[in-house]
């Protein structure tokens, strides 16, 4: 299905990440009911499987809607020690200048457990990492 779907959409002009979901009858029997010509919410989390399954860390968690009141290079050196041990990955950053100095994130938290997750988390919040 994917192959398919993805020749299609070449040969249509597109290039990029898809997705597409797909139901699954009592028979067995798939069927697409909706594509994404995309990046999807999971396609971060799935390409980055395996470096983080290396690094012992089997539970994550993405989003696109991280934000911190600070420059791109002032986010970097607050977060050094998050992002030196991988417990917090900056997939993309976005340095805003509207007043005042904020940068918006797309980044994936990993740990061994969710609680491990959820420390991690508070840990951000502290040093100004919210989701927004």
């Amino acid at each position: 299905m994917i192959a398919v779907i993805g020749e299609y959409a070449h040969q249509s002009g597109y290039f990029g990440a898809i997705g597409f979901d797909v139901l699954e009858n009592k028979d067995g029997e798939l069927f697409v009911i909706d594509t994404n010509l995309r990046v999807n919410g999971s396609t971060p989390l799935c390409l980055q499987r395996h470096a983080l399954l290396k690094l012992g860390k089997e539970v994550a968690k993405y989003s696109s809607d991280y934000r911190i009141a600070r420059t791109l290079e002032s986010t970097f050196k607050t977060l050094k020690t998050e992002l030196e041990s991988s417990d917090f990955i900056i997939l993309s950053a976005q340095e805003i200048n509207k007043g005042s100095d904020y940068t918006d994130i797309y980044g994936i938290i990993a740990a061994d457990s969710i609680q491990e997750i959820q420390s991690i988390e508070q840990k951000l919040q502290h040093k100004g990492l919210l989701i927004v």
